[in-house]
């Protein structure tokens, strides 16, 4: 497992709280990556840091549902300040992330995703409009992959589950009531 200096686990923690630089520009984008593999996410919010469990492909599955969640909640709590939240699957892309792949069933995987595999350049490009595409102006709490909208897990649509996602982020970053969005 992989922490932070304040032994957080690493791939949760990188959600950040910066709201404020954002609705002073307005109109702005929040455009946050996540993945398909949010579907397969067990994601409590009593183990966020895998103190209960820890297992590379569940952590990774559940910040990718932590990612959904937290960028359609910012895109309900930031609704009307000109400031949009979207998220995205990029795709399957050949990237440093398959050396956590063990290395047998990484060659396997790879052999039978070679037609759907994209390089770097291919996958940035959801992520690129939805953050510049002028069709996207005033779109807010939308999940796309291949740069069109697409449903994601009925949990990552769970608006409960969110705020209780939110709720203890706030609790472990310990942010102050004046740093809170809302």
């Amino acid at each position: 497992m992989r922490v932070t200096k304040s032994y957080k686990e690493r791939t949760l923690s990188s959600c950040g709280f910066y709201t404020g630089l954002l609705k002073k520009s307005a109109p702005s984008r929040i455009v946050t990556v996540s993945s398909v593999l949010h579907r397969i996410s067990n994601l409590r919010v009593d183990n966020l840091n895998g103190e209960k469990s820890f297992n590379w492909t569940t952590v990774y599955a559940n910040s990718k549902l932590a990612n959904l969640l937290t960028s359609n909640h910012l895109a309900k709590i930031l609704e009307g300040t000109g400031v949009t939240s979207n998220c995205l699957h990029p795709g399957v892309i050949v990237t440093g992330i398959w050396r956590h792949v063990p290395s047998g069933l990484r060659q396997v995987l790879l052999f039978f995703l070679r037609m759907v595999l994209k390089d770097a350049v291919e996958g940035a490009q959801t992520t690129l409009y939805l953050a510049v595409s002028e069709q996207m102006e005033g779109v807010t709490g939308k999940y796309f992959a291949e740069c069109k909208e697409v449903t994601p897990s009925a949990k990552a649509r769970d608006e409960g589950f969110a705020r209780k996602l939110w709720e203890k982020s706030e609790e472990i970053v310990k942010l102050k009531p004046q740093e809170r969005v809302l």
